[in-house]
């Protein structure tokens, strides 16, 4: 087969069009969709036929950061290489009960915030724990949990889902596997013996007819960067948004993505490989007396102490498992009481970091059992702040620093807070990747108006949620709530919004400085004092998003979307929750909170 040369450009033309418009899980469709029409054009019905018999399982995932899709992805791929056919959804794009009709089920899910389910799994989660619940002797199935073992309920709802699956009559494939944020390793172990099982359980065809589907799909001259395999952005510009005497120091930072192949929407994310302190490396060096340049091995890889501790271990955050060892390694009764009592350790957890612990509870120990202690180092996620129509080859985030430099010399910072704020300067490359965020975009129809909620850096997406309308010509009004602690010093992007209202892209501007007057004042108290306006946007078809602080905030701003629908509209309390449910499941509703 020749294609004329002449077309080729406006081909490329055409599908990058498409692509800059499609999702992660659409383009995963859309690709396996041409690949399927292609094949069905070289081979007609003998190749339909031979994919009709292909075996077939099932493969969903709920994931609240896009690590649970990424590993659904790579399952699915290897597997369809193998030869079977895989029914890949989210379940937010899932009806509960179809599970009732399914023979082999494998489910990647997420625990979100203290053990909770992903929001994309919740419908799932309420209808199988409920008296609803249909039997299920007729499925096989096997759990991948992901978690992070910093929080207390580590793995909750990927165990929930095991335990009730079983209750209700479905066989286990394979023992349930629980991994932390470091999870390559296990990932990869668990995809080869889940693939070994289903091959012996479901015997899988020939692979030569989706060996030359993948190979024609992928026909690509770049590399695809991901999670595992980033892309180095040169660091254009690091800026502060926030002057002094503030006291939560804020700063704009520009990456260069030219050349990258990745493609992104407004609401997605950026991830970074974020790299040690030396401070913070040395400290740990000099306290345990180690050699520094002693090489250590952990599982397939081999460097020397301090590139272990600059480069691949967690130093900022403390979790269960490293407390667990290290109250073993230093005998001591005081970790032990500790690890007994929840809530003390979680506070513990939540305010020191590993330098801390070897400090007070000394211990003699070697490197190789230090870092064979310490939980894999893990990207962090920021919210694309720009949108790719105005900065086609760039991506902005908003970053605050997280933590101090103490007086007595010592680091107690973010990792990638500080590094990007910090310790970069233009010109420096760094590792990242895109994550995309399916559950939280901009509505299709841009005549809609929309509401966004960003207090402090929650407000990042809506910077590129503006953007791209002004730049689309969209006629939908736009209403930003925006709050922080005092105007003159924390307003961030503050010439910005006075520039969106001038040109008439930002419609209203409703913000609330907490500590500019005695009483505090918050986001949701704007929302209960423009109720009126806020429920007439809602009951003009407008869409509502929510980003930041998952702890506090957005719960207080649920609450008081509560309060306006029912004053607003006359309900009841429960018929305002429904409302709010019912603007969710249109994805209506959608939140971005960490």
């Amino acid at each position: 087969m020749t294609i004329n040369a002449a077309v080729i450009p406006q081909l490329e033309q055409q599908l990058g069009d498409l692509a800059r418009q499609l999702d992660a899980d659409q383009l995963h469709w859309a690709s396996g969709y041409l690949a399927g029409l292609a094949a069905a054009g070289r081979q007609n019905e003998a190749l339909v036929s031979d994919s009709n018999d292909r075996p077939v399982f099932t493969l969903w995932y709920g994931s609240e950061t896009g690590n649970g899709r990424g590993i659904a992805q790579r399952l699915a791929r290897e597997a369809e290489s193998r030869g079977f056919q895989v029914e890949l959804f989210s379940t937010a794009d899932i009806t509960p009960r179809s599970i009732a009709k399914l023979t082999t089920l494998v489910l990647v899910m997420s625990t979100h915030g203290e053990g909770d389910p992903p929001e994309e799994a919740q419908a799932l989660h309420r209808f199988l724990m409920s008296d609803r619940a249909p039997q299920l002797e007729d499925l096989s199935f096997a759990v991948f949990a992901l978690g992070d073992s910093s929080y207390p309920d580590f793995c909750q709802t990927g165990r929930e889902f095991d335990e009730r699956l079983a209750e209700l009559g479905a066989r286990c494939l394979l023992d349930r596997v629980d991994v932390d944020v470091d999870f390559e390793a296990e990932e990869d172990q668990w995809r080869s013996e889940l693939l070994g099982h289903l091959e012996r359980e479901l015997a899988p065809a020939s692979t030569s007819t989706t060996m030359a589907t993948l190979q024609l799909v992928k026909g690509e001259s770049q590399p695809v960067h991901d999670r595992r395999n980033p892309f180095l952005a040169e660091v254009l510009e690091v800026s502060p948004l926030t002057v002094s005497p503030s006291t939560s120091s804020t700063h704009h930072v520009e990456l260069l993505l030219e050349d990258s192949g990745l493609s992104w929407m407004p609401g997605d994310s950026l991830g970074l490989w974020p790299q040690n302190d030396s401070r913070l490396v040395e400290e740990i060096i000099e306290g345990g007396k180690l050699n520094a340049e002693a090489e250590v091995v952990r599982g397939d890889e081999t460097l020397s102490v301090r590139d272990w501790l600059s480069q691949r271990l967690e130093l900022t955050q403390l979790t269960r498992p490293f407390i667990e060892a290290w109250a073993e390694i230093s005998g001591s009764q005081n970790l032990r009481a500790l690890l007994e009592d929840r809530d003390a350790l979680q506070q513990y957890v939540a305010n020191r970091q590993v330098a801390d612990v070897l400090v007070e509870f000394p211990a003699q120990c070697d490197a190789e059992t230090l870092i064979g202690a310490l939980r894999g180092i893990a990207p962090r996620l920021y919210s694309i702040a720009s949108s790719p129509l105005v900065h086609p080859d760039e991506v902005h985030l908003t970053v605050k620093q997280v933590g101090e430099l103490m007086a007595s010399g010592q680091l107690r910072a973010g990792v990638a807070s500080w590094q990007l704020t910090e310790r970069v300067e233009p010109g420096v490359q760094l590792p990242v990747y895109l994550e995309a965020n399916s559950r939280f975009r901009l509505p299709e129809d841009p005549s809609t108006p929309i509401l966004m909620i960003g207090p402090g850096t929650g407000v990042a997406p809506f910077r590129a949620f503006v953007q791209h309308r002004q730049a689309q010509g969209a006629s939908g009004k736009n209403w930003l709530f925006f709050g922080h602690r005092n105007r003159r010093t924390d307003f961030l992007y503050q010439l910005e919004w006075q520039r969106f209202q001038r040109e008439g892209a930002l419609h209203r501007l409703s913000v609330a400085f907490s500590r500019d007057q005695a009483a505090r004042i918050y986001v949701q108290h704007r929302l209960r004092e423009q109720g009126r306006e806020v429920y007439d946007w809602l009951e003009q078809g407008g869409h509502v998003y929510v980003c930041g602080d998952g702890q506090a905030m957005a719960a207080d701003v649920h609450r008081a979307l509560i309060d306006v629908v029912a004053e607003q509209g006359g309900h009841s309390e429960a018929q305002a929750v429904d409302y709010l449910d019912r603007l969710s499941e249109q994805q209506r509703y959608q939140k971005d909170v960490y």
